[in-house]
């Protein structure tokens, strides 16, 4: 299972997510006016290597919250659910979108595996 396909998985089975019907996508959420989670995959990098070849990659992988209501409980999960998964989570950044009105929830982590 590569990284993308992983963190589709974590993140569509994080209880609080699926029980209020959260939607979770890839790079693009094609909606408007809902809660939602995107995930991307924003480097990849040979991390080890074996007779000049590699044989792990490390992969950085941003993870962004929306919604309209209260992040906190959501991002908290997130957060969890990536460190039980062995992603070493690099930062959390809050933001707040003045003309949508949404709660921007960054997450930046980065875990050994393989990219797309």
């Amino acid at each position: 299972m590569n990284t993308t396909e992983r963190l589709q998985a974590i993140l569509s089975g994080i209880p609080a997510v699926a029980d209020a019907g959260i939607e979770v996508h890839r790079d693009f959420h094609p909606g408007h006016g809902e809660s939602y989670i995107v995930h991307e995959i924003i480097t990849e990098s040979d991390a080890a290597y074996s007779d000049d070849l590699p044989e792990e990659q490390l992969d950085t992988v941003r993870v962004h919250w929306f919604t309209k209501g209260n992040p906190t409980t959501i991002k908290k999960e997130i957060r969890r659910a990536l460190r039980e998964n062995d992603f070493s989570i690099i930062m959390t950044q809050p933001m707040r979108e003045s003309d949508t009105g949404y709660s921007h929830i960054v997450i930046e982590a980065r875990v050994i595996g393989e990219g797309d």
